[in-house]
């Protein structure tokens, strides 16, 4: 569901995907190719305010990172794929940037690509992005 107040994006969920915040949300249902809507009327006055700025900048802002991520997917393993840290880790630690540790945290701790995306805090072109270098550069690997 997308929370429109005004005219502006208030709020974003996708059912079934309760931790996934509002700008995922929102950015995955942007790249649906199939789908129903339907509007409905809410006099809610205590909407949530889960979007920063105008609705316009961050539907572009969406769009852009879609084209993006859908240049990157090819390059990386499949959703359901299972990543692991490369032992021995050759690579250096101190070269990772805060978003590529912290995407490595997540490798850690959830190993299936589609989980380390979902519970990201980061955006999901930036936390493909990052995958990707890890990948690339030796820090993990497909199990």
């Amino acid at each position: 569901s997308v929370l429109l107040k005004n005219g502006e994006l208030r709020d974003a969920s996708i059912a079934g995907d309760a931790n996934l915040l509002p700008i995922k949300a929102l950015g995955r249902m942007l790249a649906w190719q199939q789908g129903e809507f339907r509007l409905d009327d809410r006099n809610d006055e205590d909407m949530p305010q889960n979007f920063q700025g105008p609705t316009e900048n961050i539907l572009m802002d969406l769009m852009r990172q879609h084209d993006e991520i859908r240049n990157l997917l090819p390059t990386l393993p499949a959703a359901h794929a299972s990543l692991v840290l490369c032992q021995p880790l050759n690579a250096s630690l101190v070269a990772l940037s805060q978003d590529d540790l912290e995407t490595l945290q997540l490798v850690i701790n959830h190993k299936m690509l589609k989980a380390i995306v979902d519970r990201a805090q980061l955006s999901d072109h930036a936390v493909l992005t990052s995958l990707g270098k890890l990948l690339r550069e030796g820090y993990i690997k497909v199990s």
